[in-house]
């Protein structure tokens, strides 16, 4: 069975989109946000930007606002 190249570049891409949404969060310059790990508060984020985190079952974010 032949695979088509395009066929492959939109799945790997898709691949990538998936795993940037699990394993990134962002935080707006009105928001605080809290991460979690097991349930207990781990870290505290209040600077707007783009951060890193395990996903789901390990480490879950909320977000507050700030104003």
């Amino acid at each position: 069975m032949k695979r088509n190249p395009l066929t492959l570049i939109i799945g790997i891409l898709l691949l990538i989109v998936f795993g940037l949404l699990l394993f990134v969060f962002q935080v707006r310059k009105t928001e605080v946000a809290v991460v979690t790990t097991f349930g207990n508060p781990s870290r505290s984020i209040p600077d707007p930007g783009a951060y890193l985190k395990w996903p789901w079952p390990i480490q879950k974010v909320h977000k507050f606002d700030q104003r």
